[in-house]
């Protein structure tokens, strides 16, 4: 029984979750247009899935690990990323360009 209870549970804080997550959708998609500032700052938010690395990111952008690592700082900030829980220093979107209607060439300058 205490499984079930737990299971409605998930199930309806991830019901929550998807509600504010489209809720929040349009003010979400004007501030990161807002904050990424060209082609590059899309492709870093792109790669920025909780599983790539500060390191990652850096080789395929072709940038340093110190400046993925402030421009996450800035993003955590502004509330775009957040901090993996148990991986300290490696962040996610909050929400994906593709999930935001946006794409990389959105950035092209």
């Amino acid at each position: 029984m205490d499984d079930q209870i737990a299971r409605l549970m998930l199930d309806k804080l991830d019901e929550i979750s998807l509600w504010l997550k489209f809720s929040c959708r349009d003010g979400l998609r004007e501030t990161v247009k807002s904050v990424l500032r060209d082609e590059k700052d899309a492709l870093i938010y792109d790669m920025t899935d909780g599983v790539n690395s500060t390191t990652d990111i850096s080789k395929k952008v072709g940038c340093s690990q110190p400046t993925i690592s402030n421009i996450w700082g800035r993003w955590r900030k502004i509330g775009i990323v957040s901090e993996v829980a148990g991986v300290q220093g490696r962040c996610r979107v909050l929400s994906s360009l593709e999930e935001l209607g946006l794409d990389i060439n959105d950035f092209k300058n």
